[in-house]
């Protein structure tokens, strides 16, 4: 069964797609940016169970070779130097780190993040095997392609432009599901059912919640000036 068989799964990849992203400035973009660091943390920890379960498998070593310590997002003026590796994990927190944010919108993703972070750590390793697989084997690609879609605005600033970077280096990674040449066909054989769902659907519920943060600050200026 692979991802787009599950139909509960897809839902939720579905609604992170459907997030209006048409419609976003860079203010929402940055708080979807740190959303997806939390989301890469979980990716490793997801990849670091898969390995767990299958130590020997060339394909998740692969995988993990060109995930959690490489160079394949280098270079990139500011956030990466010619030839560095690290984690992609990394390269967002540069992200996150350069972009400027008042101290309460800061500590309400941090807040956010951690404790998306914190329920998933519970999760079995099974459970984050066919996450995994819901990421690579189209999921993720399928978000980023609309993601990229947004306004021009969301992508001015030197720590947007790299997030974009990371987004469209994700598309080529992530492409030709169907043959050898994606990461989907490095995991697909892990195997994925509903189960996962809750998964996704808490990054969806995440998601939202930290757009909506955004959504409630400008209300808030509205407001005053409504008032004023």
């Amino acid at each position: 069964m692979g991802l787009s068989e599950c139909f509960k799964a897809s839902g939720e990849i579905d609604r992170v797609c459907k997030l209006n992203w048409e419609n976003f400035n860079e203010e929402k973009m940055a708080s979807a940016a740190w959303m997806f660091y939390f989301r890469s943390i979980q990716f490793r920890e997801n990849l670091e169970a898969a390995l767990r379960l299958h130590p020997n498998d060339p394909d998740l070593m692969k995988l993990a070779s060109e995930e959690l310590n490489t160079d394949n997002l280098s270079p990139y003026p500011g956030f990466a130097e010619e030839g560095e590796f690290l984690g992609h994990d990394h390269f967002l927190k540069r992200i996150i780190d350069k972009q400027p944010i008042t101290d309460d919108k800061k500590q309400f993703l941090s807040e956010l993040g951690n404790t998306y972070l914190t329920q998933l750590s519970e999760m079995s390793d099974e459970l984050k095997s066919m996450c995994l697989v819901s990421s690579e084997d189209g999921g993720s690609k399928a978000i980023y392609q609309q993601m990229i879609k947004s306004p021009e605005e969301c992508w001015t600033s030197p720590t947007m432009k790299a997030f974009k970077h990371f987004l469209n280096k994700h598309i080529a990674f992530d492409s030709n599901e169907g043959d050898s040449c994606g990461h989907g066909a490095l995991v697909r054989k892990l195997g994925i059912n509903d189960d996962v769902t809750p998964m996704l659907k808490m990054f969806a519920d995440c998601l939202e919640k930290a757009i909506s943060y955004d959504n409630r600050q400008e209300q808030a200026i509205y407001s005053s000036l409504i008032a004023e």
